[in-house]
């Protein structure tokens, strides 16, 4: 039979050099009974040789043997313990599917991080679970989830246990080893969730109901079934209420909520025994969803209700997970743990403050600095990465803990880039769906992106209360490379935009703001980025915007208050994921700031859980104070100064936008607004070494495309059945007026889910329309996520991203024009646009609107083949010596004519909708 050893390794993070376990007992650690099964093997394990002097004691259990006991109390800092498995078979190679069982008491949240090991090589796979505050149950590791290939590369794991504080106890129970996967990893192998997966749930098996449901598989047995990615969900009104009744009358005196993002913001807590009269026994006024426990004094009861008054978004109420606990020692009242409020988070929950809050006896001290590497392309990413020993309370205060790295140029030009306190994490798809688990505990990066070829150096300064530290001077080598760097305004013509070096990056896609699951099929997140942004560039798409939305992006809400992100890491995490794929896949990104609803009193207002607000702790009653109050300001700096760092290195940012729709906030659209603007944009030219655009957007308050700060403008239209023309005024209207690139920066046929276009014309014409108008981009349509995707419309794009390739736009002789084309029946109009030496056009009947393809899955057969129409030569700037017939809808060349100068009609080929054209005025090689 294979046996299993079992290591238990205590490291005194501040006791260096310290004796051998058996001469330093001083009040450290209280081991296992038996001494004898000590075991001291330095010189067969690395990992000993790594820390020498720290290790305290190591003991080896048989499998299936329970150790008894041991305490770790450290009085000097934040200690760690790590646990080694062993597992030499005939091959030397790991036995998989084990796992670790301990039993766990404490109220601290403890981190544990699984390393592989062998005699040369050393693999952190990554943080497993947070204990949560309060469990006393076991704590099952599953390593199945591993593949045996990976595991058997290595001969030792190890997993680590910190975050702990100092002067506090922990205390492990009955260490022992299995290997039933189906009883040791059930509950962790569901979704990954840690923190609340029906361990201990007094409420399992119980009968639950509620006043309403969303949706037949948002039923009220959902919240007490112990599976993490289901709920129950209410209906969207604020008086609600959820019900348990248990089998038989229980003592508990805790009540445990893994909210959705539809979280509770006033609720009451009510029990009832024998049918009698309810009697509240607790209430909640300032619910912040994620995981709230509410402990009161111990009662015996058979049913259980939550009277929900007053919801904290626009949407019901739900939660994954609702638990009943007795825990006799807790003290009543609320804690809240992690505090994540994605739609569905199946993140394994943390406590990371303690983790990271340092109290140093000296200027601040770098550690482990290492790069990503030292070679770099040019206009590709160069990372730091380092550990920093310093006297703070808020990493992302930089009153508090200022780093900033200086890099100078080959040339000797200086840039500064702010460090920035990031969570990693790691993704794994299961079934289709995405689970993130904390991959490590937290660390300082720094990300740079060269512009030149040659060597560059930099020093990172970092300082805090008791002084600053600066590192030697340390460099990498950029070296050439083909990638085109960053969007700029174009040089020769201010209505287009370029890269560095290139003329024109014309914008085609679409928004895609949010990973919010509006499809029924659960925790997609990044996973249905995935399928997004693939479908987008197979069909030619270089562009999307986001918002950093308080479902998604947004560094700060609620569950984080002002000037804390820790909470918001996973939702940051993800964001760094999908522009690591949209660099893959060469598609860039706008940035949306500030979307109107955090800013709204009505329109879809999120203010009741803007940390911002003063009725949850912020600094300000009414939204508009947001522009004029110094805090606020101070705050927003705040935040832009970390997304700067995390972000602006990234060519694939295309801009920076300040709101959306400005408009529809309550009342930021007011003299104040222009200040404003000008402050913060300060704010990011100083922390933003690559000088991203900056824009913001609008439906009708188009005075805020004003200031010398804005680089371009972007309206938003809706509910137009004829697209050509009205992009058409629009574009010419505000390139007049502004002398600024524009384009449509939202387009919908209505305001919600298009129902009459269910081929999507409107996104077909649009584009077009944009492109032959002089907009600097194609119109984006709002319903990615409820329309092109789950109607497979990413086709759309296709024919206006291969029209446009490597067309010289920034040549255009001025905006485009539109003219009736000749034929005895059909209306048809032309859109040109003229280029130095060609003229683009577009050709469409007038009659084949949205509208006009109401109820319609394909193009209308009954819009028969348009033959006979004629052009005249004097349309255009020249005569024409070449034309090239396309295709719009695969933006293929359908044909190429010769002109004859004797002609004094152009002949059009046939086409049912539109057709599009180049006419060049000079023959070209074929």
């Amino acid at each position: 039979m294979l046996r299993t050893f079992l290591s238990l390794c205590v490291l005194l993070g501040f006791c260096n050099g310290c004796a051998p376990a058996e001469e330093c007992k001083t009040g450290m650690v209280d081991t296992f009974d038996d001494p004898a099964k000590w075991v001291f093997n330095g010189a067969d394990s690395p990992w000993v040789s790594d820390v020498s002097g720290t290790v305290k004691s190591r003991v080896h259990v048989t499998e299936g043997e329970s150790a008894t006991r041991l305490v770790f109390d450290e009085n000097r800092g934040v200690g760690k313990a790590q646990i080694f498995l062993k597992y030499p078979d005939a091959s030397g190679n790991l036995s998989c599917g084990t796992h670790l069982l301990v039993d766990i008491h404490t109220d601290q949240t403890l981190f544990l991080r699984l390393d592989f090991h062998d005699r040369n090589f050393h693999y952190r796979m990554g943080k497993f679970v947070v204990v949560p505050e309060g469990m006393n149950r076991d704590v099952r590791l599953p390593l199945s989830l591993y593949s045996r290939e990976t595991l058997e590369s290595f001969n030792q794991m190890s997993f680590m246990l910190t975050g702990h504080e100092p002067d506090s106890t922990v205390v492990f129970d009955n260490l022992r080893l299995v290997k039933d996967v189906a009883e040791a990893g059930r509950e962790f192998e569901r979704k990954g969730r840690a923190a609340l997966s029906g361990i201990g749930n007094l409420a399992r098996g119980s009968i639950a109901s509620a006043s309403s449901q969303e949706g037949a598989d948002k039923g009220p047995g959902k919240g007490i079934d112990g599976i993490a990615d289901s709920r129950w969900a209410s209906v969207y009104a604020d008086e609600q209420w959820y019900e348990v009744r248990l089998p038989e009358p229980l003592e508990f005196n805790q009540i445990v909520f893994d909210w959705e993002s539809a979280y509770g913001r006033q609720y009451s807590v009510l029990i009832a025994n024998n049918n009698e009269d309810w009697e509240e026994v607790a209430v909640v006024t300032d619910g912040r969803g994620g995981v709230e426990t509410v402990t009161f004094s111990s009662v015996t009861a058979d049913r259980v209700r939550i009277e929900l008054h007053r919801r904290g978004t626009q949407y019901g109420y739900s939660f994954h997970e609702l638990q009943l606990r007795h825990r006799p020692d807790a003290e009543p009242g609320i804690s809240r743990q992690g505090g994540v409020s994605a739609f569905v988070e199946p993140v394994t929950n943390f406590r990371p403050r303690s983790a990271h809050v340092q109290s140093g006896e000296g200027p601040p001290e770098f550690n482990n600095v290492r790069t990503n590497r030292d070679r770099v392309p040019v206009f590709g990413l160069f990372e730091a990465m380092f550990d920093l020993n310093a006297t703070h309370d808020n990493p992302y205060d930089p009153a508090d803990i200022d780093v900033v790295a200086e890099f100078t140029s080959p040339e000797g030009k200086a840039h500064k880039v702010p460090a920035f306190f990031m969570w990693p994490f790691e993704r794994t798809v299961v079934k289709g769906q995405e689970q993130l688990r904390a991959a490590d505990l937290p660390e300082w990066h720094i990300r740079f992106t060269p512009t030149q070829p040659g060597r560059w150096e930099f020093t990172i300064r970092a300082t805090d209360r008791t002084g600053a530290t600066e590192t030697e001077v340390l460099s990498f080598l950029a070296i050439p490379s083909k990638r085109d760097g960053f969007i700029r305004i174009n040089n020769d013509n201010p209505y287009y935009f370029a890269t560095d070096t290139s003329d024109v990056f014309f914008p085609v896609g679409l928004n895609m703001c949010w990973y919010v699951d509006t499809t029924g099929e659960g925790n997609l997140q990044t996973v249905a980025y995935d399928r997004w942004l693939e479908s987008l560039a197979a069909n030619g798409g270089n562009f999307i915007r986001i918002w950093m939305f308080s479902v998604s992006f947004n560094p700060e809400w609620i569950e984080t208050g002002l000037g804390q992100y820790d909470e918001r890491q996973p939702h940051l995490w993800r964001l760094d994921y999908i522009m690591r794929r949209c660099e893959e896949l060469g598609i860039r990104v706008q940035f949306c700031l500030l979307n109107h609803g955090q800013l709204s009193l009505s329109t879809n207002s999120e203010w009741n859980a803007n940390p911002y607000n003063a009725a949850i702790g912020g600094p300000i009653d009414h939204p508009v104070e947001f522009l004029t109050d110094e805090t606020a300001r101070t705050m927003f700096r705040r935040r832009l100064r970390y997304l700067m760092a995390r972000y602006s290195y990234s060519p694939n940012v295309f801009a920076w936008e300040w709101f959306n729709e400005i408009e529809n906030t309550s009342g930021l659209d007011t003299e104040a607004l222009l200040p404003w603007v000008a402050e913060m944009t300060d704010v990011i030219r100083e922390w933003d070494p690559n000088h991203h655009l900056i824009t913001t957007s609008a439906k009708g308050s188009e005075r805020v495309y004003g200031p010398d700060s804005i680089d371009f403008t972007q309206p938003h239209m809706y509910e137009v059945g004829n697209w050509p023309p009205a992009i058409f005024a629009k574009i010419h209207r505000l390139r007049n007026e502004y002398r600024k690139p524009v384009f449509v920066g939202e387009l919908g046929i209505e305001h919600n889910p298009p129902r009459i276009d269910p081929a999507g014309r409107h996104l077909h014409t649009g584009n077009w329309a944009s492109l032959m108008s002089g907009a600097a981009g194609g119109a984006m349509t709002w319903w990615w996520d409820s329309y092109v995707a789950p109607r497979d419309l990413w086709h759309v794009y296709r024919g206006i991203s291969s029209f446009a390739e490597d067309e010289p736009l920034h040549l255009s002789k001025g905006p485009g024009r539109k003219f009736a084309v000749e034929h005895p029946e059909a209306r048809l109009e032309a859109m040109a646009l003229d280029l130095s030496d060609r003229t683009l056009l577009w050709i469409r009947r007038k009659d084949a609107t949205a509208t006009a393809f109401s109820g319609k899955h394909s193009e209308l057969p009954d819009f028969s083949t348009v033959t006979g129409a004629t052009l005249s030569p004097d349309r255009l700037d020249f005569t024409p010596s070449r034309v090239e017939w396309w295709n719009t809808a695969g933006g293929t060349i359908s044909g190429k004519t010769v002109h004859d100068e004797g002609n004094d009609q152009i002949s059009i080929p046939g086409f049912r909708t539109d057709i599009a054209a180049k006419f060049f005025a000079t023959k070209r090689e074929q």
